[in-house]
């Protein structure tokens, strides 16, 4: 049976889209990409805030954790004014006097370096803004590490007895 209502199209009638309702399509799009712009950029600021402080506790691990199989001290160095570290072996067990480079600086600010982090500061709260990790995998001095941005702040919390956490 036929009905007049039927939402049926013919042989003959065209599929696809009006040219008004592919311009609908696109302001409402444009709209929803312009209120979602800020967000997305402080996403991406957030991540790699995040980023840099999970590799900043990384290689915090890893000095200490050289320090413990070589048995000689090891150390991070914070260049702030530059937004660099650097981690350094000592030649001894305790009261170092010497310190060689053991890999390459992390500078964040430099766009060629694999650690780049753009927009990210450094801050400590470290004496001569180093930390010393003993051969039985301690800290000394304790404190904290403080990345930030615009709008976003991580704190990498070091304690005596070694432990390394972000916060």
């Amino acid at each position: 049976m036929n009905s007049s209502c039927s939402l049926r199209r013919g042989k003959n009638a065209q599929q696809g889209l009006t040219l008004i309702e592919v311009l609908v399509a696109v302001v409402i799009l444009g709209i929803a990409a312009a209120a979602a712009a800020p967000n997305f950029s402080s996403w991406i600021e957030n991540y790699t805030i995040r980023t840099a402080g999970r590799q900043l506790v990384s290689d915090l691990q890893l000095a200490k954790m050289k320090a413990v199989s070589q048995g000689v001290q090891h150390r991070v160095a914070f260049d702030a004014a530059n937004r660099a570290y650097t981690i350094e072996r000592g030649n001894s067990s305790s009261g170092s006097t010497t310190w060689a480079q053991v890999d390459s600086i992390r500078a964040l600010a430099n766009e060629q370096n694999p650690y780049y982090a753009k927009g990210i500061s450094i801050a400590t709260n470290f004496a001569s803004d180093k930390v010393i990790f003993s051969p039985v995998g301690t800290a000394s001095p304790a404190g904290t590490v403080t990345l930030s941005t615009t709008n976003h702040t991580r704190f990498v919390r070091v304690v005596l007895t070694g432990r390394v956490r972000i916060e």
